[in-house]
């Protein structure tokens, strides 16, 4: 007899748990039916301070990483498909670290890192990465210790703002949580070259810390 894991493959299943995230906006219906559990919880959260600014920490598990690793390759095999411009031309390694700073974000704001497939929407254009509150929320993941800014490509900040854009880390299978920064905090900010493309560059240091989103208001309707 075989489990629903055996009967499909892992590309099937990842559009299927995609599916059923969006159509039901829960996040145990997705859990409980495929028996996953996190490896973990908010409590794992620590905060530590770099430059004298609070930062939030977390493992990176290797479930998380396996998970990246395939839904990376799916996202851009379907993207590819459509005609779609990559985001990052060549190695999938860019995109596989930005689904890990959604995952471990995700896991902060709602307790599970999993949430994050609500948001995902394969092969289509740039989607917002997390909702809360009402706030559209962006997520830009450095990879590098030696990266010291939030960076937002200019074009892609000239085609689609969000409400806010958080900066997070990956550290030698940690991730930190240097915080967020308004879409006119951006906006301002200076600008840089990276990867031969002009970027709107926020420090790290100065982003709002991470734990002050808990105290943004529910955004009025518009």
């Amino acid at each position: 007899m075989t489990t629903p894991h055996e009967a499909i493959s892992r590309e099937d299943l990842f559009k299927i748990q995609l599916s059923l995230y969006r159509v039901e906006g829960k996040v145990d219906i997705i859990l409980n039916y495929f028996g996953i559990q996190d490896s973990l919880s908010p409590t794992n959260f620590t905060t530590t301070h770099i430059e004298g600014h609070p930062v939030v920490e977390t493992a990176i598990t290797d479930e998380m990483v396996n998970v990246a690793e395939t839904l990376a390759d799916l996202i851009r095999t379907s993207a590819r498909g459509k005609g779609l411009k990559e985001r990052f031309p060549g190695s999938i390694e860019r995109e596989r670290s930005g689904l890990l700073g959604h995952f471990i974000t995700a896991l902060y704001f709602y307790r599970s890192w999993k949430t994050a497939f609500c948001f995902f929407s394969i092969g289509q254009g740039d989607q917002v990465d997390l909702k809360f509150h009402g706030w559209s929320f962006d997520i830009k993941t450095a990879t590098q210790d030696f990266h010291r800014f939030l960076l937002v490509p200019m074009g892609q900040f000239r085609d689609r703002q969000f409400d806010y854009y958080i900066g997070v880390q990956l550290r030698d299978g940690r991730a930190l949580l240097w915080g967020f920064a308004s879409k006119e905090q951006v906006a301002a900010a200076e600008k840089l070259s990276f990867d031969g493309n002009l970027s709107y560059g926020v420090p790290l240091r100065v982003l709002r810390p991470i734990n002050e989103v808990w105290r943004l208001r529910e955004k009025d309707n518009e």
